[in-house]
């Protein structure tokens, strides 16, 4: 049946209940117990965009168990439409696993055998009906088996067709994937249909390995890999796909963690609808770990402070405008202190 409703983002890939130990600074062996939460790039990225107020859905499986109704139950609290997310007999709902050695020990553990989310298929994807949204997400670990492989590239190509912007999450776990070269020969295939591409500097340097003898995992860390490479050289051959726009997560090296400070808009900003009324210079509630290292054509640079060169900024990407702050402005001062 047809819909005729739009929807702002529209999400693919991976869902899992995720379990983050509760004893910080244990290790893991040691662990007593877990806090349940819901994970996966393209659920976190559907949560948080319906949290600022965006209609969003996310393309992903769930195995028919409790698991499953447990992520499900989630996503439906979050306002997002779940009615189109199928249930797979025969699969199981995914689960992770975390410990959390602060500053920089956090293994993780990836439960992914005959997974849900890697059984999406083209008829899914006809179904869920690519066409009503505004943005498509797609991420890297969904292209690392069949048939969720061919059902991500064949919602990339209606999206391409319709003139929906596509942003793809690198989302590089070395454990997922059996001949490792094949990560970046298929992220190389999509780029030219790609408007964004967003990756740590390790996953921008897994598009180009070769062999697991360039890739270095310590105590299980598997989204944080030390990865051999040029980086430069790297970026620089994304960017020639022609992709508008490449961010680089750059972790603590351009990050802020609680407030952004001193944040001052320029004077294309001053013109701009998003700053009516502000001031000049301005302090605000952030936690990110990416930096902007290139910009579509003609985007307009809205703000910046020392940390961040890129903290506001507009283009156009197809018939979509489309406004980017690397701060959380939804987030109150009260809320934060909770954090």
């Amino acid at each position: 049946m047809k819909r005729n409703k739009k929807i702002d983002l529209i999400t693919i890939g991976r869902s899992s209940i995720d379990l983050y130990s509760q004893n910080i600074g244990s290790k893991f062996e040691n662990i007593k117990g877990f806090d349940a939460f819901v994970g996966g790039s393209p659920l976190n990225i559907a949560v948080g965009c319906s949290r600022l107020g965006l209609d969003t859905e996310i393309l992903t499986a769930v195995g028919n168990d409790k698991v499953g109704d447990f992520v499900l139950n989630f996503l439906e609290k979050e306002n997002i439409n779940i009615n189109n997310i199928p249930k797979i007999n025969g699969s199981r709902t995914s689960a992770v696993l975390l410990g959390i050695e602060p500053p920089n020990n956090f293994p993780l553990v990836f439960y992914r055998e005959n997974a849900a989310d890697s059984m999406i298929n083209i008829n899914h994807v006809n179904n869920f009906q690519i066409e009503r949204c505004k943005i498509l997400g797609v991420t890297g670990t969904a292209l690392n088996k069949e048939p969720s492989r061919s059902a991500v590239i064949h919602a990339i190509k209606i999206a391409s067709k319709n003139n929906i912007p596509i942003i793809h999450d690198l989302d590089f776990r070395l454990d997922q994937w059996k001949n490792i070269s094949s990560f970046g020969k298929l992220t190389k295939s999509i780029l030219p249909l790609v408007n964004v591409i967003i990756g740590t500097e390790e996953e921008i340097l897994a598009t180009n390995i070769k062999s697991k003898n360039e890739v270095e995992i310590n105590n299980q860390q598997i989204s944080s890999p030390k990865i051999k490479g040029n980086l430069l050289k790297e970026i620089k051959n994304i960017l020639s796909f022609g992709i508008d726009t490449l961010i680089v997560k750059k972790g603590a090296k351009g990050s802020h963690i609680g407030i952004a400070n001193d944040i001052e808009i320029t004077n294309e900003g001053l013109k701009s609808p998003l700053y009516i009324d502000k001031k000049n210079k301005f302090n605000t509630p952030a936690f990110n770990f990416d930096e902007v290292v290139t910009t579509p054509k003609d985007a307009i640079h809205l703000s910046s402070n020392k940390i961040n060169t890129i903290q506001g900024l507009n283009f156009k990407s197809g018939v979509s405008e489309i406004w980017g702050l690397q701060y959380h402005p939804e987030i109150t001062y009260d809320k934060m202190i909770t954090l």
